[in-house]
């Protein structure tokens, strides 16, 4: 699913992951391409031991990790608390973690190391033709009306079927919610469940991958 060219070297990919980072986070350059590392690897392997998290970042493990986390680029995965929410992820930072990478951001990663640079609705449309969604060409349009219609962070299950019905999609709301969180495109909020039915008008609200915001509306 996510093969890319074979006579590429791995220093390559990694610089291109570095070069299109750039536009995401501040860093100093010798962290920049130590965090391209790391997040090359949770994408060649599909996640990050915290061996090799240790191994490739030394000192500055925990700081790149938080940084990928801010981003929803890597997930930890606690296999004593595990959870659905990235509001609710609990950091062990212990050999017993690992951590994974949200598919919307594999396919992202996968264009950078081919093309050497950010391409969003590029990823979108690779990630829904990929689970074989028959309107996978319009998905950028639609995902990019969801970031309009959110707060710049979260978004509530009505105001996704409002934007499906737009698209003559309404019908398929319940499917496309399914995909948009097990793609790693929302995630559902769990804590402080009376904010949240307040905040979502009684509609279950999602946080929004801030990746989204780049190359799209905002």
């Amino acid at each position: 699913m996510f093969l890319l060219k074979e006579n590429m070297h791995m220093d390559e990919k990694i610089e291109n992951i570095a070069k299109a980072l750039r536009q995401l986070v501040e860093l100093k350059e010798e962290d920049l391409y130590i965090f391209a590392h790391l997040l090359f690897v949770a994408y060649e392997k599909e996640r990050l031991d915290y061996s090799e998290l240790l191994r490739i970042a030394k000192d500055k493990a925990e700081d790149l990790l938080f940084t990928a986390f801010e981003l929803r680029m890597l997930i930890p995965v606690n296999p004593i608390k595990p959870t659905l929410s990235w509001e609710d992820a609990c950091f062990m930072l212990n050999e017993m973690e690992s951590y994974v990478m949200p598919n919307i951001a594999r396919f992202l990663i996968k264009i950078v190391i081919e093309k050497g640079k950010l391409d969003i609705r590029g990823a979108i449309k690779e990630l829904f033709k990929d689970v074989k969604e028959e309107n996978w060409e319009m998905m950028p349009d639609v995902i990019d009306e969801l970031i309009k219609r959110s707060d710049g962070k979260n978004i509530n299950a009505h105001q996704i079927k409002e934007v499906l019905k737009r698209f003559g999609l309404e019908e398929k709301t319940g499917y496309f919610i399914l995909i948009l969180k097990g793609s790693g495109i929302i995630s559902p909020h769990i804590r402080g469940l009376r904010e949240v039915i307040k905040e979502g008008e009684g509609s279950p609200l999602y946080e929004v991958n801030p990746l989204l915001f780049y190359g799209l509306s905002h």
